[in-house]
């Protein structure tokens, strides 16, 4: 009978562990993804976030935004989404404004699908290249936009060479082979 009780609970132990384990790896094991790079993101020395890049085993720096692509970031600070989107459309049009309207619609969007974040929350953002992007917190969908061109605009925030941060975009691209 113990030892019945005792299986039981190493059984309870390991199904609890292994949600936790999954969402350690930015959920790349449910996309078949590895990573290619993190650093973190500070403001004025303020630590922000932290960020992680995912991408398929055929992606290259030259072919970026054609393999499937997912950044995790985990928060160090509480965030409205309204911020969030703000500052996503701020950055957009810092790095190029061509598409206005359009980047206007895609924040309407964000602000139906972006939670507020806080400290230890994971938001991840899924381009499948030519099809959508998929949102997740902590490893749950929780949306997604219906535009292929979304993707790469919204990554192109981190991996632009145009970025506010180009420290944290050579670190996210640092396992990332080069093509000739």
């Amino acid at each position: 009978m113990r030892y019945t009780t005792w299986k039981t609970i190493v059984l309870a132990a390991l199904l609890i562990a292994l949600p936790a384990t999954h969402a350690a790896t930015g959920e790349s094991a449910g996309h078949d993804l590895r990573k290619v790079g993190e650093g973190e993101f500070r403001w004025f020395g303020l630590p922000i976030y932290k960020a992680s890049l995912w991408a398929d085993e055929q992606v290259s720096r030259d072919r970026l935004f054609g393999s499937r692509l997912m950044l995790t970031l985990e928060y160090d600070r509480t965030i409205s989404k309204q911020r969030i989107v703000d500052t996503t459309l701020g950055e957009w049009q810092r790095i190029s404004d061509e598409q206005l309207e359009r980047q206007r619609r895609w924040a309407e969007l964000m602000l139906n699908i972006l939670p507020d974040v806080r400290p230890g929350d994971r938001l991840s953002s899924l381009m499948i290249p030519g099809e959508e992007t998929r949102f997740y917190l902590d490893g749950a969908e929780i949306g997604r936009i219906d535009d292929p061109d979304f993707g790469p605009e919204f990554l192109s925030i981190w991996l632009d060479r145009n970025t506010r941060s180009n420290k944290l975009r050579k670190k996210l691209l640092a396992d990332m082979r080069a093509v000739s």
